[in-house]
């Protein structure tokens, strides 16, 4: 996993429990066998930036491909 500072950020949120959305990790609502890369950060990027207090800023300069890539390996 990348060591910036955002991907971090973005990693443990979308790893968070959210029983106030009725979900477990969010990254399993988001990831589905066939998600491609985009179409998996198009959604986290709007589920963060409306659920959570990461900045735009922080949720845009994550490493999407990197972030993408760890969770779909653990999904297969």
């Amino acid at each position: 996993m990348n060591d910036s500072a955002a991907t971090r950020k973005v990693f443990l949120e979308l790893q968070k429990e959210h029983p106030e959305h009725h979900m477990h990790a969010v990254w399993e609502h988001l990831m589905g066998v066939e998600t491609s890369l985009e179409t998996f950060r198009l959604s986290a990027v709007g589920w963060l930036g409306d659920r959570t207090e990461l900045s735009t800023a922080e949720i845009k300069s994550a490493d999407w491909p990197e972030v993408y890539k760890y969770f779909k390996e653990y999904s297969e």
